[in-house]
């Protein structure tokens, strides 16, 4: 017997050429780990958070049970814009689309401050 209701969905639902911000904090988290030989590690918490997400970026010493927030982001279900807080949420930018996203998570990686933790942590860890 043919199924009463037929399928309304269009072919193209569940594509998406946009890269979602957390594949992206994942991706810088697993590079971290292997430029350290995963003495120290990025990890990244998500939070469901009203229509979006909250996601946590730490960076980690596993050895020490270590963990140091850099920053968070905020954003909805779709992805763009993202709300960045650095850590401490003093301050804040709105990245409108993917390429702003990823330009600003390129100078925050690059960063002194984000230097200075890994360098730290791991001089630690190596001692």
């Amino acid at each position: 017997m043919p199924d009463p209701v037929e399928d309304l969905w269009p072919p193209e639902v569940g594509t998406t050429t946009v890269v979602p911000p957390l594949a992206i904090l994942r991706r810088q988290a697993v590079i971290l780990g292997e430029r350290t030989q995963n003495l120290i590690e990025g990890v990244v918490e998500t939070m469901p958070q009203g229509d979006g997400f909250r996601q946590l970026f730490y960076i980690v010493a596993p050895s020490f049970d270590y963990k140091y927030l850099l920053f968070e982001i905020r954003h909805g279900v779709i992805g763009y814009p993202v709300t960045a807080f650095a850590r401490g949420g003093r301050d804040s930018w709105q990245l409108e689309t993917q390429e702003q996203f990823v330009r600003w998570l390129k100078e925050i990686l690059a960063s002194e401050e984000t230097k200075r933790v890994v360098g730290s942590l791991l001089a630690q860890v190596k001692a």
